[in-house]
């Protein structure tokens, strides 16, 4: 077990934790895939309901405690941060899960239902413990300690618990014993036990201050990812909302060759900003955001062009409204994107919230254009794909000034913005060129993607100049 609390290189902790990510995503497309096609898309919308609010709410739940806790962890080692951020949980953060449960039931949403309490609650504790241990083993730099966590609750326990019992309630039931069991055990492991009396009241006061300014910035980002699917729960079908949380995910899980740099980047960043080594931070912030621009870019119009044969495969079912839901949520990939990969260093950077200001006005445009839609007679899927949208272009731009405030990072590189193009070119022209000969989408997709993949590869190891060199130098760079 040792093994989990080695400290890698930079290089490495990003091979891991995007090793890490694929698994991951693959085994949440097949729990999503599994779920539709053994129960149907209700019962799948009514567990990604539950999941997605819950999920999102955890770090509301924490007060923020757990991005405070890998802030502090890896700035000096102390590990009574973790005792203090335990008891934390225990005495504040149990309360307001009850409460957040009483309220959820209170407001009548289809999906989430009223008789039921401790199924909520017990999910509820075990992610948020999940997330704890998470945090705790990345504030150490133990990456491979995080992402075996992070395996074990997001993809091994729903899958299991799925294949071995049949009710939806139970089995939230045992996903939330089974985690709180595992996930406590790895903290107390990685945490060396916890001492109830040696923690100083200023541990507490440092952890409970750094969480409390990115409160908003939490209720924010609950509302642009479970807000949502709740408000289209309280205005469609569960149908709808399978479709619309599944499309959240595909969102969220594309982003397995963003989030390692961000996973990884902010107890580094945190460590120099200790040493006062602030002007190192900013070229490789500005690669990594290039990396990830082309990224989205690219596999977002992969995914538009490809969403029905997509989704046919994963879920085996497709109607008009799936498609338009899948297609409306993949084109703010972009924003979303720059937004979740400047968060990290934000947070490192600053103690003034910015993050709250940042999905502050995303959260408010999404619940006003929602409000104004819905009142003035609109279909409510059209105008939660339009809001989700616009709200993701406030949080990506908004994200971007920030950067540029904090770390002088720049936009604009020519090489990026050719290489966007030709990538996209090639990617319509190829599917194309295939639909044309008789091929089906399904063998477009793959082979797009496949010849896609050896290309950039090839690129990416024998580029001379441009945003893939300078990427390619820097991670050289972080492995010396």
């Amino acid at each position: 077990m040792k093994f989990l609390l080695n400290q890698l290189s930079f290089k490495s902790d990003l091979l891991v934790t995007f090793l890490n990510g694929i698994i991951v995503m693959g085994g949440v497309l097949f729990l999503n895939g599994m779920i539709s096609r053994l129960h149907g898309l209700e019962v799948l919308g009514e567990f990604l309901l539950v999941k997605r609010t819950f999920s999102s709410a955890i770090s509301l739940f924490l007060i923020g405690t757990n991005l405070a806790l890998t802030n502090y962890i890896s700035r000096d080692y102390d590990r009574l941060y973790g005792d203090a951020t335990l008891k934390i949980f225990i005495i504040l953060s149990i309360p307001i899960i009850v409460l957040s449960i009483q309220g959820l039931q209170w407001m009548q949403i289809e999906g989430i239902r009223n008789t039921v309490f401790w199924p909520y609650f017990v999910f509820s504790v075990g992610v948020s413990l999940q997330l704890l241990a998470y945090n705790l083993f990345r504030g150490y730099m133990n990456m491979i300690g995080a992402s075996f966590l992070q395996l074990i609750g997001t993809a091994v326990i729903p899958i299991s618990l799925f294949l071995l019992l049949d009710d939806l309630i139970k089995i939230i039931t045992w996903i939330g014993i089974t985690s709180i069991c595992v996930m406590l055990f790895g903290y107390l492991w990685r945490n060396n036990g916890i001492r109830i009396l040696n923690v100083k009241l200023e541990y507490y006061k440092k952890l409970i201050v750094y969480g409390l300014y990115r409160i908003p910035s939490i209720i924010s980002q609950f509302i642009l990812l479970a807000g949502l699917p709740i408000m289209v729960a309280k205005t469609s079908n569960l149908e709808n909302v399978a479709y619309f949380n599944s499309s959240i995910s595909l969102l969220r899980l594309s982003l397995i060759f963003i989030n390692p740099i961000g996973m990884v980047l902010l107890p580094r960043i945190s460590q120099k900003l200790a040493k006062g080594e602030k002007g190192k931070i900013s070229s490789g912030l500005n690669t990594a955001l290039y990396g990830g621009i082309f990224f989205s870019i690219i596999s977002g119009i992969w995914v538009f062009i490809f969403a029905p044969v997509i989704l046919e495969i994963w879920l085996g079912q497709l109607n008009t409204n799936g498609l338009w839901i899948m297609r409306g949520i993949i084109i703010s990939f972009p924003f979303y994107t720059i937004a979740g990969f400047a968060r990290s260093p934000i947070d490192a950077a600053s103690q003034k919230g910015y993050n709250s200001i940042i999905y502050g006005l995303a959260a408010i445009f999404i619940v006003l254009t929602y409000y104004l839609g819905i009142k003035t007679g609109y279909n409510p899927i059209h105008v939660a794909i339009a809001s989700f949208f616009g709200g993701q272009i406030i949080a990506g731009v908004s994200s971007i000034l920030v950067l540029r405030k904090l770390f002088n990072i720049t936009l604009g590189d020519i090489s990026l913005i050719r290489d966007i193009g030709i990538g996209s070119f090639m990617i319509i022209l190829g599917n194309y060129m295939l639909t044309k000969n008789g091929f089906t989408q399904s063998f477009s997709a793959m082979s797009i993607a496949l010849i896609g993949f050896m290309m950039m590869l090839f690129y990416y190891k024998n580029a001379k100049s441009g945003w893939i060199y300078n990427l390619r130098s820097e991670l050289i760079n972080k492995e010396k």
